[in-house]
């Protein structure tokens, strides 16, 4: 039996979802790239602060983000509460997400996005 899956995940774009064997999977950002933002939370914490705006803009035109999500982590007081939430929402944002967050801290800073990739 075929089921219709509905998404009310605004980024469903960024989500794939697949049907094996009669299970749906819905795969998201990878458990690596989960791990690596993980890893790099306090270098990224501190090399992005004055650099968070670019990037998420970067990530709400690559529809990464979406206007909610853009709003909730600018809405923030200070900077490194903005990287903050950006980094907790990220994981959520589908397989392409954590791509375009490395082009977007490479525009503003290369060694940062290079770092982060390993």
């Amino acid at each position: 039996v075929k089921v219709p899956v509905v998404s009310t995940d605004s980024n469903a774009s960024n989500v794939a979802v697949s049907e094996t064997d009669g299970e749906v999977v819905i795969s998201g950002m990878s458990e690596v790239h989960r791990k690596l933002l993980q890893k790099h939370r306090v270098n990224i914490m501190q090399n992005l602060k004055s650099h968070i705006q670019p990037v998420v803009d970067w990530l709400f035109s690559q529809m990464i983000i979406n206007d909610d999500q853009k709003e909730e982590i600018l809405a923030h007081n200070t900077n490194s509460k903005k990287v903050s939430a950006l980094l907790d929402t990220l994981p959520d944002c589908g397989s392409k997400a954590f791509k375009e967050f490395v082009n977007a801290v490479k525009r503003g800073n290369s060694d940062l996005a290079a770092d982060i990739q390993h």
